[in-house]
């Protein structure tokens, strides 16, 4: 539709998780891949999120009952599960903790957890072949994943888990960033990574 023969491809958590499965698919619609974050979607990685939350009924899992509230009812009713589940995101975001979303923003939230929820309850629908299976069809061109060293969202061993599967990819570890894009050393290596691609068409040594 663009006429782009090939793109640079950039995504961070989920939208990593769709470049992955985009240059499987596609591996030659893609000239290179920067992924921040990395989210594999495998079931430890969406268990590990919900494992300490302090949501729903004692002994009984957060992410099916968030499910079912969420899905529930109308918007109104199912506005404490969302709130319970971005307060629990936000804590393991780490960076500065925006204000409740409250109103038409917070109708918003319902909305995308359901449809997340829906997903997670699903293994993303990457569960056959993994995603981490389909890597082995990506394209051998510059790959660069940055990962934070203190992301509690999309643990370190996902990017690990990703360049053992795929060698050729670069690992660059962002020091004291969690999983916040706008971490000001995160933003950074973003900023280093594309400036460098643009000069040289590829991504470069770790400054």
């Amino acid at each position: 539709h663009l006429g782009l023969a090939r793109w640079l491809v950039v995504g961070g958590s989920w939208g990593a998780t769709l470049a992955l499965a985009h240059a499987a698919a596609e591996p030659g619609a893609v000239a290179a891949l920067l992924l921040r974050g990395v989210f594999l979607a495998r079931r430890e990685d969406i268990a590990a999120f919900f494992r300490d939350a302090p949501i729903g009924p004692p002994g009984e899992p957060a992410l099916p009952w968030l499910a079912r509230q969420l899905h529930a009812g109308d918007a109104a009713a199912a506005a404490p599960a969302a709130l319970a589940w971005w307060r629990w995101e936000q804590a393991l975001a780490g960076g500065e903790v925006p204000a409740e979303p409250a109103g038409a923003a917070l109708a918003a939230l319902v909305d995308r957890y359901r449809v997340q929820s829906h997903y997670l309850m699903h293994d993303c629908f990457l569960a056959a072949p993994t995603l981490l299976e389909r890597c082995e069809g990506l394209p051998r061109v510059p790959t660069l994943l940055l990962h934070g060293r203190a992301d509690r969202i999309c643990p370190p061993e996902a990017a690990l888990a990703l360049q053992r599967r795929v060698p050729h990819a670069a690992l660059r570890w962002v020091d004291e960033a969690g999983h916040d894009p706008a971490h000001p050393a995160m933003a950074a290596a973003m900023v280093a990574a594309l400036d460098a691609y643009a000069a040289r068409g590829e991504f470069g040594p770790a400054p």
